[in-house]
């Protein structure tokens, strides 16, 4: 996450082609506003997890899967 959107947006335009989709959302965490950059829309989570899984293992030790309902 981050504390300025357009480190966000950059992040997100960066992994766009890769990925397909990114975006930016907005979180508020005890009073301060973060960006996260959500990657892809899968239709499963054995693919969301394979795109986690190669976050992780390069530049984004941190990266994790969420499902949305």
């Amino acid at each position: 996450a981050f504390s300025r959107s357009d480190n966000a947006h950059r992040l997100a335009d960066r992994l766009r082609p890769r990925f397909g989709a990114a975006r930016v959302v907005t979180g508020v965490v005890n009073g301060r506003r973060f960006y996260r950059v959500w990657v892809g829309r899968y239709t499963s989570l054995a693919q969301a997890q394979r795109t986690g899984d190669q976050l992780a293992a390069g530049n984004f030790p941190g990266a994790f899967v969420v499902a949305l309902e």
